[in-house]
Order: structure tokens, then C-alpha cells, then sequence
């Protein structure tokens, strides 16, 4: 291992039990592993949404894209090096058939049970490249997702922002 990479299951910041950082370490050593190989994508066995959400936010301090696939009881993490392969893994799943303001061309972004906070009654815009906020004339990027905040919450699943009166919460 070199010293470009650290031990970061240390900075996830949550009240963690012992199993918890006994897991976050061995996710942390996988993650190691798989940035010192030539493999693009690392798929990690199939877990609770939990765990799923912390394999999430330990990617994120790697600055690795990640990507929840499957359903129910078979969902799984896959944590990638490029955003590109992201959008080739999301074109194999079929996404739901529901009306948005813009059409979906591949692109999945799924933060499972994140749950992101805004100002209440604020606009937040969801957009192709996972980023979200406030709409910006400047930023051309294209919107997956668009809604008023009521109560100030909000996850991300399967393209869309969620709020808690929604039936996917």
C-alpha cells in the first residue's frame, strides 16, 4: 500500500457500535486493495441499506463514484473509478416509467437512504451528473428532477428527489 492512501474509516462521523467500525475497516481495506489494482469497478456483496449507506459515504472520501444495483434483499454497492463506467452500469437497469421533466438517457443517480437538507420551501433541481441545488441560469447542465422542498429533506432515488410525504420514503 502506498502512502498516497490512508486509513479513512476513522473520519465517517455517526454513532457507530462496534460491528460498525469492524465493518467500515474491512470496507476501508477493500477499498485500498482495489485502488492499488487496474480494475475499474468494485462490487461489493449484497447489504442492508445501512451499510449500503456507508460503503456510499466511504467511496465518497476516496472521491470514487458509486452506484447501489439490484433490489431488495439482493442490492448491493458497486464503487467505480470513472463516472463513465457508472453511466454503463446504469443502462442495464430499467428505469421506472414515471414522467420527469427531462428523459432519462442512462444515467441512475440512487443515493439510497442519504438524506440531504435544504432551507424549507426552497427549489432544488436534481441534475444529470448527480449534482443538485438551487436552478441556476448558468448552469446548463440537463435536470433530471425539479421540486419545491416543504419540509427542508430530501433523498435521491432512481432519478428523483424524494421527499418524506412521498410513498418511496
Amino acid at each position: 500500500m502506498t502512502d498516497k492512501f490512508q486509513d479513512k474509516s476513522q473520519v465517517i462521523e455517526a454513532e457507530l457500535t462496534p460491528q460498525d467500525e469492524e465493518f467500515l475497516k474491512e470496507i476501508n481495506q477493500q477499498i485500498l486493495e482495489f485502488l492499488e489494482k487496474d480494475e475499474e469497478i468494485l462490487e461489493f456483496d449484497p447489504m442492508n441499506s445501512y451499510q449500503r449507506r456507508l460503503v456510499h459515504q466511504m467511496g465518497s472520501l476516496y472521491q470514487l463514484s458509486s452506484k447501489s444495483v439490484g433490489s431488495r434483499d439482493e442490492r448491493y454497492v458497486c464503487l467505480l473509478k470513472s463516472q463513465s463506467l457508472g453511466e454503463i452500469l446504469s443502462a442495464q437497469e430499467k428505469p421506472e416509467d414515471a414522467p420527469g421533466p427531462a428523459p432519462r438517457k442512462g444515467v441512475m443517480i440512487d443515493r439510497g437512504d442519504e438524506i440531504f437538507y435544504c432551507r424549507p420551501g426552497q427549489k432544488i433541481v436534481l441534475r444529470a451528473d448527480g449534482s443538485f441545488g438551487v436552478p441556476t441560469a448558468e448552469n446548463t447542465m440537463q435536470v433530471l428532477d425539479e421540486r419545491e422542498m416543504d419540509s427542508g429533506i430530501f433523498r435521491i432515488q432512481r432519478n428523483h428527489l424524494i421527499c418524506p410525504q412521498d410513498e418511496q420514503w
